[in-house]
């Protein structure tokens, strides 16, 4: 059981969907941030891991090239565990498509993980941000810079100091997995202690932070004691 889950209650939990593949990186541990506007609540808590009915734009029965598989994209499908099962070009050339078989060994539509949100951080632009710039003094944040694909966690030093100096946590590998939304503007939502189902319970997805049925919790949340 998920030591930081002890005493949850119903009413604590919140769920989330995500698209795939993003869905099943989060529960593999791979992705640790999902990317939200900048108008998403800053709750914190017990969050099931709901994976959307639908691919997200750009993956389902696209062709990929040796190049693609390669590099960044490649990772990904590898990371959910399906690199090895694209369907090959029929003609013989080096074409392989995310076909129906492949991607229906992702689980789509069903809850498939159980983490915490431990914080929701806006996201600043690197060149530009000043210390005038922050909403609040101080406050924790994510700067990138997308010309040096380079993305920074900030916090400020505990130190009793006027003014504390800022603690920097890379952040760098999580660009692979934002799908483009690690941008100024936007919030990053930090999850922890996220387990992966081993039986995807299914359930219909909606927008925002959401409210799952308690019987809906209870299934999840037995399967990670």
């Amino acid at each position: 059981m998920i030591e930081s889950q002890r005493g949850t209650t119903m009413t604590d939990v919140r769920a989330i969907t995500v698209r795939q593949p993003w869905a099943s990186l989060t529960a593999n541990g791979r992705k640790t941030i999902e990317w939200r506007t900048g108008r998403w609540p800053r709750w914190t808590g017990t969050v099931l891991i709901h994976a959307a009915a639908t691919w997200a734009p750009g993956w389902k029965g696209r062709w990929f090239t040796p190049a693609d598989l390669e590099g960044r994209d490649g990772a990904i499908l590898d990371g959910i565990g399906i690199a090895g099962d694209l369907g090959e070009d029929v003609n013989g050339s080096d074409y392989y498509k995310l076909d129906q078989w492949a991607s229906r060994r992702v689980p789509t539509g069903a809850v498939i993980a159980v983490g915490r949100i431990v914080m929701v951080l806006p996201v600043y632009d690197a060149l530009t941000i000043t210390d005038y710039g922050l909403a609040e003094p101080w406050e924790p944040h994510f700067t990138v810079d997308e010309f040096a694909q380079r993305l920074t966690e900030w916090h400020a030093s505990p130190d009793d100091f006027a003014e504390p100096d800022w603690l920097e946590t890379p952040r760098s590998d999580q660009l692979a997995y934002s799908g483009g939304y690690a941008v100024p503007g936007n919030v990053g939502l930090c999850l922890a202690d996220v387990v992966r189902l081993d039986r995807p319970v299914p359930a219909k997805g909606r927008l925002g932070l959401w409210r799952p049925d308690p019987d809906l919790i209870a299934e999840c949340m037995e399967q990670t004691r």
